[in-house]
């Protein structure tokens, strides 16, 4: 199948002696490839691969004629093998000629086509030389990726191998270095033997199970080196790709102080977290306190208004039964029912003025439930916010340690 993507990023160079051909195939290739170039004979093909070669911008695949003038293009083909040895190369020929066959496959050319040419066949082995090339360069530039990646990897790191049974094949010079043995000394040794003795034999196996179903133990290990002296490493440890038996284990050192620290600012990163969650709460019981204090208060001159209002009422009554009883007083010359009447009206108003007062007595005792009310929910909401200061200034201490 045609990739006309792919195709679009490659460069090709047509040598053609035969004008109308050339042209003509050019025009075809070009709207398939990124760039073609044309050259009428070896010799000024030779001298624009090479130009383009020296000005960084090479060409992906020659096609060339076999049968030119000045220079053919078997001759030409030894020429730029000699510049370039993997560039492929295609040729094409109106005869079959093994000789030429011969030589053609001994400078390492990909293809020979015979004329007329078919272009579906001729691009479909372009497209394949160029994809095998291209995946080749790929392929290259990976591989030095890894060996430089590895390379700076040995340089900072401690490296070293071992297989199935626990026994280490191979230890990089930083490993060496800090575990104190030479290479001979190391090799052979199983990883118990090195392991600091605090490690617990049942835990060796469940490393084991993990590292053998191709998963990634990221762990921290205790060694003893070979002056018995305690080594931490935080360590990746993992099957070799392409090794049915062989494990790495790539760490770097670290001391228990930095272990320590780690575990310490674990805690205190748990801290703040647990702390930051209770004055969140702490913020939310003071709101709603704060909205409780304004309600009470809004109640209370609410009361306060009630029995204002409620007193003056009282005032006004009492002021009208006293002017009935002064009246009463000045007019003993009145009949018997006038004196019964009024007697029962002074009765009617003392019974509610009694009424009046019990009413008063129960609104100052509601007046007073609401201000201590008042006063306990303002001494909850001091107690809270002195407590909110003391875990601001735990938090800071904190901080400083860290």
């Amino acid at each position: 199948m045609i990739n006309k993507d792919f195709l679009s990023t490659i460069s090709v160079l047509y040598v053609e002696d035969e004008d109308l051909a050339r042209e003509k195939l050019c025009k075809l290739l070009t709207k398939l490839f990124k760039r073609v170039d044309t050259a009428r004979n070896g010799k000024e093909g030779l001298d624009k691969f090479i130009e383009a070669k020296n000005s960084n911008s090479p060409y992906d695949l020659v096609i060339s004629d076999i049968n030119m003038p000045i220079m053919n293009g078997i001759v030409m083909l030894e020429k730029i093998r000699d510049i370039d040895s993997e560039v492929p190369f295609i040729f094409t020929t109106a005869r079959s000629e093994s000789e030429n066959l011969l030589k053609a496959i001994a400078l390492n050319a990909n293809h020979y086509i015979l004329k007329p040419i078919d272009l579906q066949d001729l691009i479909a082995k372009s497209q394949a030389v160029c994809e095998k090339d291209y995946f080749q360069r790929q392929l290259q530039e990976k591989q030095k990726e890894m060996e430089n990646f590895l390379g700076a990897i040995n340089n900072v790191a401690a490296v070293y191998i071992f297989n199935e049974d626990g026994e280490i094949t191979y230890a990089n010079e930083s490993f060496l270095e800090s575990i104190k043995y030479t290479q001979e000394e190391l090799l052979g040794k199983k990883l118990e033997d090195i392991f600091h003795p605090e490690i617990s034999k049942s835990i060796i196996p469940s490393i084991w199970d993990k590292i053998k179903s191709e998963e990634t133990l990221e762990t921290i290990i205790r060694y003893n080196n070979k002056d018995d002296e305690s080594l931490y490493f935080s360590a990746a440890i993992f099957k070799l790709s392409g090794h049915n038996d062989e494990f790495i284990s790539i760490g770097f050192e670290s001391t228990e102080d930095v272990i320590q620290k780690k575990e310490f600012n674990k805690k205190v990163m748990k801290s703040f977290q647990e702390f930051n969650k209770k004055e969140s709460n702490y913020k939310k019981e003071i709101q709603e306190l704060k909205a409780k204090l304004m309600k009470f208060q809004s109640a209370l001159v609410k009361l306060q208004k009630d029995l204002q209002a409620e007193k003056i009422r009282n005032q006004q009554k009492e002021s009208q039964l006293a002017a009935y009883d002064s009246k009463a007083l000045s007019s003993s010359g009145r009949t018997t029912d006038v004196l019964e009447q009024k007697s029962k009206e002074i009765q009617t108003h003392i019974k509610n003025n009694r009424l009046l007062k019990s009413k008063n007595e129960e609104l100052d005792e509601r007046v007073e439930t609401l201000e201590r009310e008042l006063q306990k929910r303002g001494s909850e909401l001091e107690s809270l916010k002195e407590r909110y200061q003391i875990k601001i200034k735990e938090i800071k201490e904190l901080e400083k340690k860290r």
